[in-house]
């Protein structure tokens, strides 16, 4: 079990064909290597800092121990894994239901979510996601991902300030979204 210390990473597959899915970036505070620690088998992943980085390592035993002992690092583990389910959960469902604009989207949101809010009920996303990343999330190409983005900024959903990536009416936005889901079901 890897703690994040300091820095980002990201968790990502790549397919035996080179094509990389990343399923999150993830902050200092989190941590990377739970379920291995938990079923002994190889990695599911593989995890790369995207910004200089810190970790504390923990190996099966001292993790199940401290559980054993605390009720709040049994809850942490508890909320990590449930917080696993349900974005892969709701990523399959984005999978099997959104066509990849709609995709886009609701990754733009999900980025919002951890950005830094403004007084004007915008959202800063710093540093700037690339198109291939967020394609990558979401099974796209970069192309996609750019077209879609250039109809957002058209719309003034979305825009750019420097190297952020500036989300600048959420709910409509999340509008976008949930019309789309709701047009699926």
């Amino acid at each position: 079990l890897y703690a994040v210390l300091d820095g980002r990473v990201r968790v990502t597959l790549l397919s035996p064909r080179g094509q990389e899915v990343s399923f999150r970036d993830q902050p200092a505070g989190t941590v990377v290597g739970l379920l291995a620690a938990f079923d002994h088998r190889p990695r599911s992943a593989s995890v790369v800092a995207t910004e200089p980085s810190r970790f504390a390592v923990f190996d099966d035993a001292t993790l199940k121990a401290a559980m054993a002992r605390s009720p709040v690092v049994m809850d942490a583990v508890l909320g990590h894994l449930t917080f696993l389910v349900r974005q892969l959960s709701e990523r399959v469902f984005e999978f099997t239901t959104l066509v990849a604009r709609n995709r886009v989207q609701a990754e733009l949101l999900r980025l919002a979510r951890e950005g830094t809010p403004a007084a004007d009920g915008s959202v800063a996303i710093s540093p700037a996601p690339t198109h291939a990343a967020i394609a990558a999330r979401i099974s796209t190409q970069r192309e996609t991902v750019s077209r879609e983005i250039s109809a957002l900024t058209r719309m003034g959903l979305v825009g750019r300030k420097g190297g952020t990536l500036v989300i600048r009416d959420l709910d409509a936005l999340d509008a976008l979204v949930e019309n789309a889901r709701e047009a699926d079901a």
